[in-house]
């Protein structure tokens, strides 16, 4: 049976609910449990959390430790279905940094069922990718699927988690780089032995050879962000160039495990020259040899006023986001 352990934020208001087994909900009641919010640069993560002798430790990780014994050298604790709060002991393992890293880029996409596959609303084609590798994009949900599989155990061997569609014995001969029915994205096209990438925006056109798809690919994404940088910079100015952005084209501050803080164009640089770290009360770093909250260092509240997070997520330091409270 499965039970329900309520989360908390810094105003003890419940948040979100994780899922533990029935034989564990009584031992983990005795903690007090809190949310903690994690964005990296593809998506939120939120993690149900408790501190013993000073020390965040995360729900998972307990009950593994508990029920499983130790974490194995070169592993991690994981949930089976991605899901950071379905805490069950079924949905709980041990897992390699490698196959951890292979579930959570399938999440990127989130627009189709299959492991590996989202769908490019831009072309109107299931986009397939592995680890960040781009595999190609189709026009049948099943085939971007297959080509996932493929690459999956030709990248990771025969323990892969693929959607099923292909068996190991069936690839297990082939080079990972043997051509599967794929359609070429927009901005790519194939002249007799090599591909061709062209973009033009606003009048202002790119063109370039290569040799490899990937090689195109990558390519194109560099053409891509030159526009994007030109469009920036008619509304910015050129400052803004070398900002960091998200998906949303909000100013980040890259951090240490793929987290990241979101950022005011205008406190970025200041807020870049320093190492921030996460604590139970926010992100801190030593300014002037002095441990400072980065919501304090931002809006510098008079003595005994506190700054308070509208959005309840300590990761988007904008100020529109800072609260000021008596």
């Amino acid at each position: 049976m499965v039970k329900l352990i309520p989360l908390h934020d810094i105003t003890k208001n419940v948040v979100a609910n994780a899922k533990v087994s029935d034989e564990d909900f009584e031992w983990l009641s005795d903690y007090k449990w809190h949310k903690n919010t994690k964005n990296t640069i593809n998506r939120e993560i939120i993690y149900a959390e408790t501190t013993v002798s000073k020390q965040n430790i995360s729900m998972h990780s307990m009950i593994l430790d508990k029920c499983f014994g130790k974490c194995p050298e070169d592993n991690i604790a994981g949930h089976k279905d991605g899901d950071p709060l379905n805490n069950t002991r079924e949905n709980l393992e041990y897992i390699t940094h490698s196959a951890h890293a292979q579930k959570r880029n399938n999440k990127e996409g989130k627009t189709s069922k299959f492991k590996g596959v989202s769908f490019d609303s831009s072309v109107k084609k299931f986009k397939a990718k592995l680890q960040g590798k781009y595999l190609g994009s189709f026009d049948d949900e099943v085939e971007a699927a297959k080509a996932y599989d493929k690459a999956a155990f030709q990248t990771l061997g025969k323990e892969a988690k693929t959607n099923n569609l292909i068996s190991y014995e069936k690839i297990e001969n082939l080079s990972i780089e043997d051509p599967v029915a794929r359609e070429l994205p927009k901005g790519i096209s194939k002249h007799f032995n090599r591909y061709v990438v062209d973009k033009t925006v606003d009048g202002e056109r790119k063109k370039d050879y290569c040799d490899t798809l990937e090689e195109a690919v990558k390519l194109l994404e560099v053409f891509t962000k030159y526009f994007e940088d030109k469009k920036r910079e008619k509304l910015y100015g050129s400052s803004s160039n070398n900002i960091p952005r998200n998906e949303e084209g909000q100013a980040i501050i890259k951090l240490d495990k793929d987290e990241i803080l979101i950022v005011d164009d205008d406190t970025w640089e200041d807020l870049s020259k320093y190492k921030w770290r996460r604590t139970k009360y926010g992100f801190t770093a030593y300014v002037n040899k002095v441990q400072t909250l980065i919501h304090r260092y931002i809006m510098n509240p008079p003595k005994g006023k506190t700054i308070a997070y509208k959005n309840k997520n300590y990761n988007d330091v904008r100020k529109e986001n800072l609260l000021g409270k008596i």
